[in-house]
């Protein structure tokens, strides 16, 4: 498991009470939910590379063992069609699972279009 760290943070009374709020609507202590929000806002701009699922190995090519990503992060890019005659035979579950699994390889869906009678889905993932 990773080290943990104690660090004092000065918060707005507001911006606590909102946080212990949504710590209970989740389930989670304050400091858990905290940590949760900080490690995603990280992710999301591109700080701090998530973790593989587990089971997967980690890149062979990769070599620095930084959790950060670098401004010169390489993207890998998939674009799925859904197409109208698709929709007969799929439920909502059905897509929900095919984006699961490709969550689990490091897919992420940034955005979808409506294209004519079909959907087009873009995911990308780090090189």
């Amino acid at each position: 498991m990773t080290e943990k760290k104690a660090y004092p943070l000065r918060i707005n009374a507001t911006v606590l009470e909102a946080m212990q709020k949504w710590s209970d609507d989740e389930l989670r202590s304050l400091n858990a939910q905290i940590e949760y929000v900080l490690r995603d806002a990280l992710r999301r701009s591109g700080r701090l590379r998530a973790p593989p699922p587990a089971g997967v190995a980690e890149d062979a090519g990769e070599t620095s063992g930084d959790p950060y990503m670098s401004a010169t992060t390489q993207w890998e890019y998939r674009t799925l069609v859904i197409n109208q005659r698709m929709w007969g035979n799929y439920k909502s579950d059905d897509f929900d699972a095919q984006l699961v699994r490709l969550g689990m390889q490091g897919w992420e869906l940034v955005n979808t279009v409506a294209a004519g009678f079909s959907f087009l889905m873009f995911l990308k993932r780090p090189r």
